[in-house]
């Protein structure tokens, strides 16, 4: 298992940067809400840091770089394959609504303060931030889906407001999507659904963003908690957050979730360890991937991706299967339904025609994964040729 999280990791910037669609940034620097901070309710339980221990303990595990009109962002370099943030690890329902708990090390900042952006060369960054949210998230919900997006850093948060609109349409390739009957799962990442998906997904859901603020606790109640314990057919029990002792992975016992959650104070005048340049950050990104597989991996790097890459698109295919039985059913039950013969005609007349629109689109959805795996395993392979040569 360890062998493939590495693995997967090999093409979190090679496959971002053709899975997701930037948007660039236009306006004022998005973060002036967090220099004033935000004393939320754990905050007089834990410890008080500045930016500077951001700096630090992510080092290890990315590349903290420029980035215009923010001072420092930071690219990790230890994720898995077709990696998008708030995937790796599961969701948790709180006395602060919905929680994110990390399989990630690094999990309890980057998913709890800042927000996450997309740019076009240097693919998902984090722009840190010391507000602290139990999940910095927009929502969507339709016919069973259900779908979350990170909120992209020029999504103000206003004090003692909290978000319930977005300045901007969420790009469709930013969301997570997965059946709801595995959204509450203990580990959500094996049942997100290839990205090429998205756009059925997107068009057929309702969309949710609500951040709001209760006396000293930020809260994220985007999805009513009694229809998800309907749709996964299960009894969700609010867990009490507490704040951990020590950075690190969420911890969860009978009735209580342990998250690392400091007062994070603004300080303009830190700075990280080291900064890698933007030019280099992409190519410093996937060595470091390569490395992290050679050190473990028993297989040629395109012989594992090229098994992902199956596997994707096996998912991908089982999910369109799922589409057009839903379909179907709805149609038998419309016909169980109707009174006259001409009602009948006209349900197996709309159903052939929504059908034959959702198999075209369904192509389409084919077509582009497989350009993008294709350009996946080309990059690979330019990149094996090039550790070669400097060699």
């Amino acid at each position: 298992m360890k062998k493939n999280m590495l693995l997967l990791g090999l093409l979190v910037l090679i496959a971002g940067c053709v899975i997701y669609v930037p948007r660039e940034y236009v306006g004022d620097d998005p973060y002036t809400e967090s220099r004033s901070g935000y004393d939320y309710q754990g905050s007089r339980f834990a410890d008080e840091l500045g930016l500077n221990y951001f700096y630090g303990y992510l080092d290890p595990y990315g590349f903290w770089t420029r980035l215009s009109p923010y001072s420092y962002v930071w690219i990790p370099h230890s994720t898995a394959y077709g990696w998008r943030p708030y995937t790796s690890g599961r969701w948790f329902w709180t006395d602060h609504g919905w929680t994110w708990a990390s399989s990630h090390d690094w999990g309890w900042a980057c998913f709890h303060y800042g927000r996450w952006g997309w740019d076009a060369a240097l693919g998902w960054y984090w722009a840190p931030g010391t507000v602290w949210g139990p999940a910095w998230v927009a929502w969507r919900y339709g016919p069973g889906h259900i779908g979350w997006a990170p909120l992209p850093p020029d999504v103000r948060f206003e004090r003692g407001v909290g978000i319930s609109s977005l300045p901007h349409p969420l790009s469709e390739r930013s969301w997570v999507f997965v059946e709801d009957r595995y959204f509450y799962a203990a580990r959500v990442s094996p049942h997100i659904l290839p990205p090429e998906r998205n756009l059925t997904f997107v068009q057929a859901s309702q969309l949710k963003a609500d951040i709001s603020v209760q006396g000293d606790r930020i809260l994220n109640r985007g999805l009513d908690v009694s229809r998800v314990s309907d749709l996964i057919g299960e009894r969700i029990r609010e867990q009490q957050l507490r704040p951990s002792q020590s950075p690190g992975r969420s911890e969860a016992h009978t009735g209580f979730l342990y998250v690392y959650s400091p007062r994070v104070i603004a300080d303009e005048t830190s700075a990280p360890p080291r900064v890698t340049e933007p030019p280099m950050v992409s190519d410093r990104v996937i060595e470091q991937k390569m490395e992290n597989y050679r050190e473990q991996g028993e297989r040629p790097v395109e012989d594992e991706i090229q098994q992902l890459q199956t596997r994707e698109l096996k998912e991908l295919e089982k999910s369109q299967q799922r589409e057009v039985e839903r379909l179907d059913r709805q149609t038998r039950e419309e016909m169980r339904k109707a009174e006259t013969e001409t009602d009948k005609a006209k349900i197996d007349r709309e159903s052939r025609e929504q059908k034959s629109r959702i198999k075209a689109r369904q192509e389409t959805e084919k077509a582009k994964i497989t350009k993008r795996h294709s350009e996946e395993r080309e990059k690979v392979s330019e990149s094996a040729v090039s550790k070669k040569k400097k060699k």
